[in-house]
């Protein structure tokens, strides 16, 4: 599976997507397919002109190949903590399956999105977060062995999710969810 890093590219250099395409004179739906990584086909001689205009010498840098698909498995309440329900959340587990020839392998997120039952007692934003993963250092092991963004794509599916699923707004990741390239 190719991912495309445009999105973050965009948002380090504080560029809307529609002002760069129109600017540039790329159809808005080529940058939205790269930005949200749904292409199935890629223009290289677009492509090549967008690392041009971003000054971006090497494929690596906007294109990524991993050697998975990625599913949105089970969405299900996690065994909730007291302290999240006092505070007006609920703890729910999303689980994404990496599949490749060898198999499938499947990460557990564990989030917390404001509880509905809660929201007239507590002032709450429509704020979701990602809080973790189950074993972590497993899977940030496996993470680094590539590119830091393929963590952020998976992580984004995850919150993408999370927002049809249940109206959030707005979603953050914990920090002890970084990884570093060794």
């Amino acid at each position: 599976m190719f991912i495309c890093k445009l999105s973050k590219i965009l948002k380090e250099r504080n560029l809307k997507k529609t002002s760069f395409a129109l600017d540039n004179g790329f159809p808005k739906t080529f940058i939205e397919n790269l930005v949200s990584n749904k292409f199935r086909d890629i223009n290289m001689e677009s492509l090549e002109r967008v690392m041009q205009i971003l000054d971006i010498t090497r494929l690596e840098d906007i294109l990524i190949y991993v050697p998975y698909e990625i599913e949105i498995g089970d969405t299900y309440e996690s065994k909730t903590q007291e302290e999240s329900y006092v505070l007006g959340f609920k703890d729910i587990s999303i689980d994404v399956i990496l599949k490749n020839k060898e198999g499938a392998k499947t990460l557990t997120t564990l989030i917390r999105i404001p509880h509905g039952e809660m929201r007239s007692n507590v002032m709450l934003l429509s704020i979701g977060s990602i809080e973790d993963i189950v074993e972590r250092d497993k899977w940030l092991d496996f993470f680094n062995e590539y590119d830091p963004y393929f963590l952020y794509y998976v992580l984004a599916r995850v919150a993408e999710q999370a927002r049809k699923e249940f109206k959030i707004k707005n979603f953050v990741t914990s920090s002890s969810l970084q990884i570093n390239k060794k």
